[in-house]
């Protein structure tokens, strides 16, 4: 079951990326045993401060990879120029990234993401508890991709439904009716986000 779960995450991803289906496989499985090895590195840091990576050290030994999600970014200066009708895919920038829910039986308690840089792919971050918690709680049981908004501070839950991108929020968003876990079509979400961009000054890009 996880072999199919792992598929299904990396075709739904490949329309967004625009690679081909074989190199986003192969891609996808470098970026999982880049992460797997990474584990004996979480364990390490639980061991040393779990209140911050989000397991005991004996947790630690036991814990599992959860479901990936390639992590996408969207500009502020994108969301400030978008308007509704626009394909909502154009504003998602890969970051080349892949996010990693760290699961202790069936509890999401940590994560690793795993990032490329100079060409190599690399396990840069551990713990970020809340973060997968949230995730995984906007995912529920399906499959999908993280949309992060960094001039709002805002993270999404993107799928695909009936060949349409939706995005489900992690937390509310302030100053919309954006809510957690309430899933919208990507057009509608990023029209009252770039409303909403367009009204702030001295957002981070």
């Amino acid at each position: 079951m996880k072999r199919i779960t792992m598929v299904f995450t990396i075709l739904l991803a490949i329309p967004l990326l625009g690679q081909s289906v074989d190199r986003g496989r192969e891609d996808m499985k470098e970026a999982t045993r880049t992460a797997t090895e990474a584990l004996a590195t979480l364990q390490g840091l639980a061991e040393k401060n779990p209140a911050v990576i989000g397991l005991r050290a004996d947790e630690a030994k036991t814990a599992q990879l959860g479901t990936p999600l390639r992590v996408y970014w969207v500009g502020l200066e994108a969301l400030k120029n978008y308007s509704a009708g626009t394909d909502p895919q154009t504003l998602l920038q890969d970051m080349k990234t892949v996010f990693y829910p760290v699961t202790v039986g069936t509890s999401v308690r940590s994560s690793i993401t795993v990032k490329e840089r100079n060409s190599k792919l690399v396990a840069t971050d551990f713990g970020q508890s809340e973060l997968a918690k949230r995730v995984t709680n906007a995912r529920g049981a399906g499959d999908g991709i993280l949309v992060r908004v960094p001039a709002l501070n805002s993270y999404f839950v993107g799928t695909m439904s009936g060949g349409a991108l939706v995005l489900t929020p992690i937390a509310d968003v302030p100053g919309t009716e954006l809510r957690a876990n309430v899933a919208a079509p990507a057009d509608a979400v990023f029209t009252v986000l770039a409303g909403r961009a367009r009204a702030s000054n001295g957002l981070p890009t």
